[in-house]
C-alpha cells in the first residue's frame, strides 16, 4: 500500500526520490531550493520546480516548526508567485497532503 513503510524503507524510497527528480543536487536544472529566512534566521525551504515554459511545481514548503503560524508560509507563497510571474509561469501546482493541518489555510 502507497504511503504504509517501515521506516528504514521510507528513507529509501525518499533518497532514491530526491536522485530521481535532483540528479544534481541543487544545481538540478529547472529546479530552485530556497531558504525562507526572517533578517539572519533560517525558518523553513521552499523547492520549486519549473515544469514546463509556463508551469510550476512546489515540491516542498516546509516551515520550521518553532517558527510556523507566524505568517512565513503565507510570505513565502507570494513571494513564489513573484518568482513564478518574473520566470513567466502562468501557474502553480502543488500537493497538501490530508494530514497537513497548516496546509489548506497556507496556499
Amino acid at each position: 500500500m502507497p504511503g504504509n513503510w517501515e521506516p528504514q524503507e521510507a528513507i529509501r524510497n525518499a533518497e532514491k526520490e530526491f536522485e530521481k527528480l535532483l540528479p544534481e543536487g541543487h544545481n538540478t536544472k529547472n529546479h530552485n531550493l530556497f531558504v525562507i529566512r526572517d533578517r539572519d534566521t533560517e525558518v523553513g525551504v521552499i523547492w520549486m520546480a519549473i515544469k514546463s515554459y509556463d508551469k510550476g511545481f512546489i515540491y516542498d514548503i516546509n516551515i520550521w516548526e518553532d517558527h510556523q503560524s507566524e505568517g512565513y508560509g503565507k510570505k513565502a507563497m507570494e513571494e513564489i508567485e513573484t518568482f513564478a510571474q518574473e520566470n513567466g509561469m502562468k501557474s502553480i501546482g502543488l500537493h497538501v497532503f490530508g494530514h497537513n493541518k497548516n496546509g489548506a489555510g497556507l496556499i
